[in-house]
C-alpha cells in the first residue's frame, strides 16, 4: 500500500473499535457475533500494523468477507433493516475509498476506510439489539 504511516496508523487505531461490539456480544451470549468481530479485530490489527504485508491483507479481507456473509445471514433471519442500512453505507464508503485510492487521493481513502470501520461496527450493534 502507498499510505503514509500516519494514514495507516489512523486505520490501525479505528480497527480497535471492533473490540467493543465483541465484548458486548459476549455479554449478551451471542458468541457467533463475538467470534466474527473478534476474528476481524485480530486480522485487522495485524494487517494495519504493517500494510505492506500482502498476505496479511488477503487474510484480513477474506475474514471480513466471511464474517459479512454470516452477519448478513443473521440479519436476514432477524429482518434487521437497521443492519442493512448501516452495511449499505459502509460498503458505499469502501467503494468510494477504492476510487480515491486508485486516484492517489490517500487521505480521502483513509477517511472513507475509517468510516467503513465505524459504520460496520454500528451494524454489529444493530445485530446485538
Amino acid at each position: 500500500m502507498n499510505l503514509h504511516p500516519s494514514q495507516s496508523n489512523i486505520l490501525w487505531a479505528t480497527s480497535w473499535i471492533t473490540l467493543y461490539p465483541t465484548v458486548r456480544a459476549i455479554q449478551q451470549n451471542k458468541y457467533d457475533l463475538a467470534l466474527g468481530t473478534g476474528a476481524i479485530f485480530l486480522t485487522s490489527i495485524n494487517f494495519w500494523k504493517d500494510p505492506s504485508n500482502h498476505m496479511n491483507k488477503i487474510i484480513d479481507i477474506t475474514m471480513v468477507r466471511c464474517v459479512f456473509v454470516q452477519q448478513l445471514y443473521k440479519s436476514i433471519l432477524d429482518r434487521n433493516i437497521n443492519y442493512w442500512i448501516l452495511i449499505t453505507a459502509s460498503i458505499s464508503c469502501y467503494l468510494l475509498g477504492c476510487k480515491y485510492y486508485n486516484n492517489h487521493n490517500y487521505w480521502a481513502y483513509t477517511y472513507c476506510h475509517m468510516s467503513l470501520h465505524i459504520l460496520s461496527n454500528f451494524g454489529v450493534f444493530a445485530l446485538l439489539r
